[in-house]
């Protein structure tokens, strides 16, 4: 898809536009300067193409109604929204870091603590956004882990309310990245709840091991076999075909995780990775001693 190049530009008199950051579907994403706030904030613009269909203007304002209700460490955090002439946009804060996509092609190999640590901190962010809404676009892709070590959930273009939000969802369409859908969602997006967002920490944990997406038909059994031992139980919940059979909250999904991993750790690792080598007396700890190590990974990938 070809994106508009804004780079100089000025929008809003305000946001100076240096570089493209990506682009999805319904808009491009820029690294632009607040000259208002004084600091690098990233733009979405909705594309041309969508201006004229008001589902999709109105799905848009949607994102930033969401997102000016999330206030959570593991979540993005919205600037401003607004428009200049006919372009509509909104502004959040610019991520230092890569989506988790990026990440696992820049380790190439990912331990299991580091795994750990990114998936129960989405589940965190997502046991917080579940108060109101389903994200329904979990994906590696929607996942960014901060130079700091922290991970935070983006892209809220397809959340809806934790209720049918008739008129904005089609009934039995299929939404967000398919390979990473629940099959309630896969058979009707507008009837999802929220643990159609659990399912694809199940499909994250695997990929992030492997390499690759579970096996279609593969038996649980099977797929656990290539994963740290303790793993059945947890992606015989998230990946069931039946969401009653999944975690009940993103956080009981984050906490099952955490176990399992303190449960496995050992005392020496093979690497410098994001997980620490001392045994981790809960879960807070275990994000402290994260901090440290994720800094030296990302400048020695800067290197």
């Amino acid at each position: 898809m070809k994106v508009l190049d804004l780079t100089g530009q000025r929008i809003s008199d305000r946001y100076v536009v240096k570089k493209t950051l990506g682009y999805g579907g319904m808009g491009a994403v820029y690294l632009v300067y607040d000259e208002r706030r004084l600091r690098a904030v990233a733009l979405k613009v909705l594309h041309d193409k969508h201006r004229d269909h008001d589902w999709i203007v109105a799905r848009f304002a949607r994102e930033v109604d969401v997102l000016r209700t999330l206030e959570h460490p593991n979540v993005v955090d919205l600037v401003d929204a607004g428009h200049d002439g006919r372009m509509l946009y909104y502004t959040m804060e610019y991520i230092k870091g890569y989506n988790l996509r990026e990440w696992m092609y820049l380790q190439k190999e990912m331990d299991f603590g580091s795994v750990v640590h990114i998936l129960c901190l989405t589940a965190k962010g997502l046991n917080y956004v579940h108060r109101r809404y389903i994200h329904r676009d979990i994906a590696p892709e929607n996942v960014m882990v901060c130079k700091d070590g922290t991970v935070k959930v983006i892209d809220f273009g397809l959340a809806r309310k934790n209720v049918c939000d008739e008129g904005l969802t089609i009934i039995g369409t299929n939404l967000g990245r398919t390979e990473y859908n629940s099959p309630e969602q896969e058979r009707n997006a507008a009837m999802a709840d929220f643990r159609a967002d659990i399912y694809p920490l199940g499909k994250m944990l695997y990929e992030m091991m492997t390499g690759d997406l579970p096996a279609r038909g593969a038996s649980m059994e099977s797929l656990a076999a290539d994963l740290p031992p303790g793993c059945l139980p947890f992606l015989q919940r998230t990946l069931s075909s039946d969401p009653q059979r999944r975690y009940g909250s993103a956080a009981e999904a984050g906490a099952a995780l955490l176990a399992i991993y303190q449960a496995t750790q050992t005392t020496s690792m093979s690497k410098p990775s994001l997980t620490s080598q001392a045994p981790v007396a809960s879960g807070e700890t275990l994000w402290a001693r994260l901090m440290g190590a994720a800094r030296k990974l990302f400048r020695r990938k800067a290197a």
